[in-house]
């Protein structure tokens, strides 16, 4: 029986198991190393979970796949639960977004429960001629507290528990999400933070968070990280004095897929990004911007399937024989374009061949077990044997 099994696993090939269920139509991250793990990108009518700590990049994250969606030339509707109206705003001008593309995101300030931001998703979904293709909810467990402070009289009065309350709260939310992303081709975005159970497990924080996890098609997780080993001549720098103070000029970050439907090799696979915390025009480079390049360099250099080389201060593209330096690359903006479209291809063969051969080694290790686990009797007859043998039988 485990013979059988194993050989039909193994007459499946990888993308058996990819296959989307979604619509292809897709929308990049903005992050190239996040969208080869996702094979392009997130899929229209899906639910997206951006977890991690406080000030970690989720909203950063957040408008950079706005920004992408109203550069296709849909809608987004940005439910602003943390009342950073201004300041989102504000961020949204940082994506170098034209005058007309800027009013294609509609800003919800979600002051009040969940019933009503629920409602005001309903009905643009429903009756809106404009065809909003992205819902961001920032962020579910602002959302939560504000629910529970406006119910708090009601809970008092009927005697219901925080945890009942919370689940029906999720569950309404929940009903929507699966029920639009499906029939609108909608996709939601919805940031929360993270916390390490006692188990040592990351799970949802709030009440009820944690049942948002069963609609979700794809949960991403950012945590900060230590600067990487890389042999990377940056020509900017780690720290700026702004005001007599020092300030760092970017993060580094590990973004990892902790639930992934696309993928049976996307859950625990990740991949090291860093985010600029300051703006440096002569750079190109702006607040919440993701370095492209520094992924480039990080993973395109990576044997044996690299696709750029050194020599000296000079990197070139290897299929496309495109030579820059780093200065080069970061002060002109369309070099900096050409040389990501060249690369992303590559990029993505580069993460496919990799996990495909993770994918297959797995594979094989574990047709290896199941062989192994019938080769051994269920039960020891060696005793029995060697009796019968002395007894004559």
């Amino acid at each position: 029986m485990g013979r059988r099994r194993a050989q039909k696993n193994a007459d499946l090939s990888v993308q058996d198991f990819i296959t989307p269920t979604f619509s292809p139509q897709k929308v990049e991250t903005g992050i190239l190393g996040l969208d080869a793990l996702l094979d392009g990108g997130l899929p229209y009518g899906s639910v997206v979970v951006l977890g991690g700590k406080e000030d970690i990049g989720k909203t950063n994250l957040a408008l950079s796949i706005v920004a992408n969606v109203v550069k296709q030339g849909y809608h987004a509707l940005y439910i602003d639960v943390e009342n950073r109206l201004l300041y989102n705003q504000s961020r949204f001008t940082y994506k170098r977004l034209t005058e007309e593309e800027l009013k294609r995101i509609e800003i919800f300030p979600g002051e009040n429960a969940v019933e009503t931001v629920a409602a005001h998703i309903r009905a643009r979904l429903t009756t809106s001629t404009n065809p909003i293709k992205v819902v961001v909810i920032d962020s579910l467990a602002s959302l939560h507290t504000r629910s529970f402070r406006l119910l708090r009289a009601e809970m008092q009065q009927g005697g219901v528990g925080m945890g009942a309350v919370a689940r029906a709260i999720t569950d309404e939310l929940k009903d929507l999400l699966t029920y639009y992303a499906h029939t609108k081709q909608v996709l939601f975005v919805i940031t929360t933070q993270l916390r390490t159970s006692l188990g040592g497990g990351p799970h949802m924080e709030m009440y009820g968070a944690r049942y948002i996890r069963h609609a979700a098609a794809t949960i991403i997780r950012l945590s900060p990280i230590s600067k990487p080993t890389i042999n990377f001549d940056d020509p900017i720098p780690p720290a700026v004095t702004v005001g007599g103070i020092e300030r760092p000029t970017f993060q580094y970050l590990n973004i990892s897929l902790e639930k992934c439907q696309l993928s049976p090799w996307g859950v625990r696979a990740g991949v090291i990004a860093r985010m600029f915390l300051i703006s440096a025009p002569k750079y190109g480079i702006f607040l919440g911007d993701y370095d492209n390049i520094f992924q480039l360099i990080l993973y395109g250099r990576r044997r044996p399937y690299a696709f750029i080389e050194r020599r000296g201060d000079t990197y070139k593209v290897i299929p496309t024989g495109t030579t820059f330096t780093l200065r080069e690359a970061y002060t002109n903006e369309e070099l900096r374009k050409r040389i990501i479209e060249e690369c992303k291809p590559h990029l993505y063969q580069l993460f496919k061949t990799v996990f495909e051969d993770a994918f297959t080694q797995k594979l094989e290790s574990d047709i290896i077990q199941e062989e192994s686990e019938e080769d051994v009797p269920l039960v020891d007859t060696s005793s029995e044997e060697e009796e019968m043998e002395q007894e004559g039988l």
